[in-house]
This record gives structure tokens, C-alpha cells and sequence, in this order.
């Protein structure tokens, strides 16, 4: 969970500091960046020296425009059944 928290924290900053983004998806982007690294920082606090170090992530262009951006946040991920 750790890892996939810091893999989405990873991808908001990495876009954000390309400053690829204008407007509403900018600001959509800044505020799902912001909880995506807060929660990154939860859960590595809760797991203290049980924490992995932290991953080194290749978005391969994903980061790079705002087409691509919003092409691989509109993806949908697995969907899990309970």
C-alpha cells in the first residue's frame, strides 16, 4: 500500500514541477498531489522502520504534457469485489 501511495504522490509532484498543467486540470492536479503525498507520509510514519525504501518510478512521458497526463489519470485501475 506504501508503495502505490508514493507511486501517485511521485507522478503529482514529478507532473507539477514539469508545470505541463494550466487551469482547472493545474488545480485538480495540486489537490490530488497534496492528499496523495500526505498519504504517502501517513503511512510511512505508521509503519516507521518497517517502511520500504522509497521506490524510483519511470512515468515514461506520462509527466510531460497534459494530454498524457489526463490520459493515465483517466484510466481505470483493477476493480476490487467484497
Amino acid at each position: 500500500m506504501l508503495t502505490l501511495e508514493q507511486l501517485q504522490a511521485d507522478f503529482y509532484t514529478e507532473t507539477q514541477r514539469n508545470r505541463v498543467l494550466h487551469g482547472a486540470l493545474e488545480a485538480q492536479a495540486t489537490v490530488v498531489g497534496s492528499h496523495e503525498r500526505a498519504h504517502a507520509r501517513a503511512l510511512h510514519r505508521a509503519l516507521e522502520s518497517h517502511a520500504a525504501k522509497q521506490p524510483r518510478f519511470d512515468f515514461g512521458g506520462a509527466t510531460e504534457g497534459a494530454a498524457a497526463f489526463q490520459r493515465t489519470t483517466s484510466r481505470r485501475g483493477p476493480r476490487f469485489t467484497g
